[in-house]
């Protein structure tokens, strides 16, 4: 269980990293010319703020238990993982963006057994 865990939490590093970083390098143009849905509606600051978080949970979901330093960090990183994707799935409802509130409910599973087992019995 332990190596699906580290898998899934590798998993969901890659995917917030990739979601992540755009966001925190690219201007506002960039992203409505790549065809990100969100670009033209959202703020600036907050296009950035969800940046922000999405690659502070790909960090806290891996890097506390690889260096071995705060390692509840992780399951608290999963924790904000759920509820990060559960506003996500909130404005992509809002905008009728389905498809993507299965992904965002999909990603807050994925990291919700994160943080269970690894507050449970799987803790690092």
């Amino acid at each position: 269980m332990d190596a699906f865990l580290w898998a899934l939490a590798v998993l969901l590093s890659v995917v917030f990293l990739a979601a992540g970083v755009p966001k925190l390098v690219r201007s506002k143009e960039e992203l409505i010319e790549s065809g990100q849905w969100f670009a033209p509606r959202l703020p600036e600051g907050v296009m950035r703020a969800a940046g922000v978080a999405e690659v502070a949970a790909a960090v806290g979901l891996v890097a506390p238990a690889l260096l071995g330093v705060a390692p509840v960090l992780v399951p608290v990183a999963a924790s904000g993982i759920v509820l990060l994707e559960a506003g996500a799935a909130f404005v992509h409802a809002r905008e009728g963006l389905y498809k993507l509130v299965t992904a965002n409910l999909t990603l807050a599973g994925l990291a919700f057994v994160i943080a269970c087992q690894r507050f449970g019995p799987y803790a690092l």
